[in-house]
């Protein structure tokens, strides 16, 4: 046991052979997150409008305000500003074409989403006043929200960015060293120490576990400080971050085993690690979008994980969840023990 315990500690100082490998590996998903959550969608527009001598310019942003997501949260932040105002994004200008009063809205240089948004409010608006105007005979839409409360996009978001923080940790790391075994010609000693080769291989996985848990708690983290929102369990979420470890070590080491070189080990590592989590629900559950994705989403591991860990999040319980489980299970104990023959093959090969 003394043995095992040095071997695990070799392996955690192994970091400094390549720091910025275990930096970039750690970090990247947290900038990533950091960086996308700024400049994701939110439900509150700011929306710009000049100011009107017209008579129903006070009704009109007065209907602008009234416009609510079905929980309650405004869609529409009215920003009054002094007539012929610049604009960079849109300007709505209250103008009198022919005999009818026109909302004019005016865009910038921007996205056609941001376009598609803009209108949709605007819509809703001219929506309002026209209901508001037919009295009795307006048409009512009554929605029944899923969730009692907003829940940010964040939040997903935040969710889906735990697996590919665990997926990327672990096989960085794992490709990479794997990789220096050879190259470095550590390889030899594992071969002629009296130590059980399993031994340094557990070793390792239990290394990449605690970069992987490092780097999903970072996301943890920050999502919890953006949005207030925690998981309800979080054991079980740190549960599942370990089988993902494992899956990705797997992968990682046994790319380096084959390739033997840094670079190709690394590439692979690279394209499971990203492939994995865009087709893994990394924008929303597999099962919201067509049968072709559904379906490639089944060799992801990723998916089944952000499937477990999404209803610690949202509080409601998937049909596929016990199946997620078990098919995760499945995948690691496969992974693991792929990677164990692989492992002591190698460490055998006397060539």
């Amino acid at each position: 046991m003394k043995r095992f315990f040095y071997l695990l500690f070799h392996e955690i100082m192994l970091f400094r052979t390549n720091l910025a490998i275990h930096l970039v590996a750690v970090l990247q998903p947290f900038i990533f997150l950091i960086a996308m959550s700024s400049v994701l969608v939110h439900p509150t527009f700011d929306m710009k409008i000049e100011e009107s001598d017209s008579r129903y310019f006070t009704s009109f942003i007065q209907a602008m305000k009234s416009i609510k997501s079905p929980i309650g949260s405004d869609y529409i932040r009215p920003e009054i500003k002094p007539r012929d105002s610049k604009y960079d994004d849109q300007m709505i200008r209250l103008e009198n074409r022919g005999r009818k009063l026109t909302a004019v809205q005016y865009y910038g240089l921007i996205d056609s989403n941001l376009v598609k948004n803009f209108r949709n409010r605007l819509k809703a608006v001219v929506l309002y006043l026209w209901n508001k105007d037919l009295g009795n005979r307006s048409v009512s839409i009554v929605e029944k929200p899923l969730f009692p409360r907003d829940l940010s996009y964040i939040i997903y978001y935040g969710l889906a960015f735990i697996s590919m923080a665990a997926f990327i940790a672990s096989v960085f790391i794992g490709s990479v060293l794997t990789t220096q075994d050879f190259e470095n010609r550590h390889i030899l000693e594992y071969r002629l120490s009296p130590v059980n080769s399993l031994l340094s291989l557990i070793a390792r996985f239990i290394k990449l576990c605690f970069f992987s848990l490092l780097g999903s708690g970072l996301i943890i983290i920050s999502t919890g400080i953006m949005t207030g929102r925690w998981p309800d369990n979080i054991f079980f979420v740190l549960f599942i971050i370990i089988l993902l470890s494992i899956i990705a070590g797997a992968v990682g080491m046994t790319a380096g085993l084959v390739f033997k070189r840094m670079i190709p080990a690394f590439v692979v590592g690279l394209t499971t690690g990203f492939t994995g989590w865009i087709l893994g629900d990394a924008f929303g559950l597999a099962s919201g979008f067509s049968g072709i994705y559904y379906a490639l989403s089944r060799f992801m591991p990723h998916s089944y994980a952000t499937e477990l860990i999404f209803p610690q999040y949202f509080g409601i319980h998937l049909a596929t969840e016990k199946n997620s489980f078990i098919i995760l299970i499945i995948i690691t104990v496969i992974s693991f023990t792929g990677c164990c023959i692989a492992y002591v093959t190698q460490v055998r090969n006397r060539r």
